[in-house]
């Protein structure tokens, strides 16, 4: 099984840090060039009918009589675009595991009959990184709703975005513009005013004298170092304060040596990597050939990857921790959202990328799928921007089905909960909370009160 266990910061990060798409995706697949991508369904066995839930979510699929709002790129199909930026030649694949997911999405909905008698196509928004204008005059003239998707650098869809009155379920987004657009919500919300400190509580707590002794490294690059100086605010927040600071290459570096030296010289016990799972890997050899470790490496959920634990990395970074807001794929047995994504993905796509970046957007997905649902009910059978957009904003409690801890798509606050995952014996395992234990929240995850912090400055 080919499962690339990521969230959508991973590729955000790494490519604004000027790395290659090979950590952030796997080769890209040629055909997709942009526009409409077949969406029908494969037979069905009679033995095995259409599925009626996704995790513990009723399914927003059926059959139905409903009509698309005159105006709003309307036609036989419902068209969703799916942002992404998979054809980029400077870093091919990025988020191309996005577009998989939309594409198993529509073909599992569509085999129960559309969002209320609709079938659902996907039209493939490839924004290239730095194309995303060409992208969104292509959703605005011919999809009805943005759903599922992220452009790395998505402040580029506007003011277009707007005067086409385009409204948007995205997978992840990056810029305070999008972060903050009026017609957009969020099934798994990020924020540019407000963060969760709960990994660095628990950190704080576990490893109260580690700590003392904290090391942040970052590539030099402006939107590496806005996510840094969230992070320091972060670990202040928490009471983690005089920490060393050490800045590399945006094109990382050829010896990473040096750097594993002053991180020793200067007795650091915790360690956190803004950047790469690839670059920290590379650091973590230097750091073992001089016999340094720190007791703590806590990264953040980019870093939950196989890339890590192939055998040429694996013993080098042994005991590092990340965290995750997304139920682990170690844990799919436990988990129905997670068996019905990856069963959706072997029926519907079975070449397409398993990742926490698709998990990301099939909760999108579903959360359109409900509003839109909600929608035709109450306006007379008519699917209308406005109205899903509404409905959207309604939802205060979402799981994806019970893929991700909970969010409110109606605040677009963060979510407060966090799972902690460590590579131990060369394998990802649950670190905390364990399952069942007094620090289990509900689902996996221990959630924080109050869980967020404000962010202030860039």
């Amino acid at each position: 099984m080919n499962v690339r266990t990521r969230m959508m910061v991973c590729c955000t990060t790494m490519v604004l840090a000027g790395l290659t798409a090979a950590a952030c995706s796997n080769q890209p697949k040629s055909g997709n060039t942009g526009g409409p991508i077949s969406n029908s369904a494969p037979p069905q066995s009679s033995s095995s009918p259409a599925a009626r839930t996704f995790g513990d979510l009723p399914s927003p699929c059926g059959r139905g009589s409903a009509k698309i709002a005159s105006g709003e790129n309307g036609g036989r199909t419902l068209k969703l675009g799916a942002a992404s930026d998979h054809g980029a030649d400077a870093a091919p694949g990025t988020n191309e595991e996005i577009l998989d997911a939309a594409v198993a999405f529509a073909k599992w909905c569509n085999a129960q009959g559309g969002i209320e008698g609709l079938k659902v196509e996907v039209v493939d928004l490839d924004g290239k990184l730095f194309q995303v204008p060409a992208a969104i005059e292509q959703a605005c003239s011919s999809v009805f709703a943005m759903v599922g998707g992220l452009w790395v650098f998505d402040e580029q869809q506007f003011p277009r975005f707007t005067q086409c009155k385009m409204v948007s379920f995205p997978a992840g987004l990056v810029s305070a513009e999008a972060t903050g657009n009026a017609d957009t919500v969020q099934a798994v919300p990020s924020s540019h005013t407000a963060a969760p400190y709960g990994w660095w509580e628990w950190a704080a707590k576990s490893h109260p004298q580690d700590v003392k002794k904290t090391a942040v490294l970052y590539a030099e690059n402006p939107g590496v170092i806005i996510t840094r100086n969230t992070l320091l605010q972060q670990l202040s927040y928490v009471g983690i304060t005089n920490v060393k600071q050490l800045s590399y290459s945006v094109n990382g570096e050829a010896n990473w040596a040096p750097f594993a030296q002053k991180l020793k010289d200067s007795g650091i016990e915790t360690l956190t990597f803004v950047g790469s799972p690839g670059n920290y890997a590379l650091l973590a050899k230097a750091m073992t050939e001089i016999g340094y470790k720190p007791n703590l490496v806590l990264n953040d959920s980019n870093f939950y990857t196989d890339l890590l634990v192939q055998p040429g990395n694996v013993k080098n970074v042994e005991g590092m921790s990340a965290r995750t807001v997304f139920v682990p794929f170690e844990e799919a047995g436990r988990n129905k959202a997670l068996q019905d994504y990856e069963d959706m993905m072997s029926t519907y796509n079975p070449k397409g990328l398993k990742a926490q970046q698709g998990m990301a957007a099939t909760s999108a997905l579903l959360l359109f799928g409900t509003a839109a649902k909600s929608c035709i009910a109450s306006n007379g059978g008519v699917l209308e921007r406005k109205c899903v957009l509404a409905a959207g904003k309604k939802v205060t409690s979402w799981t994806g089905g019970g893929l991700h801890a909970v969010t409110g798509p109606a605040t677009g606050a963060p979510t407060k909960c966090i799972t902690i995952l460590q590579i131990k014996d060369g394998k990802w395992t649950r670190e905390y909370p364990q399952l069942g234990s007094s620090d289990d929240s509900g689902k996996g995850y221990h959630c924080y009160d109050p869980g967020l912090m404000t962010v202030t400055g860039k």
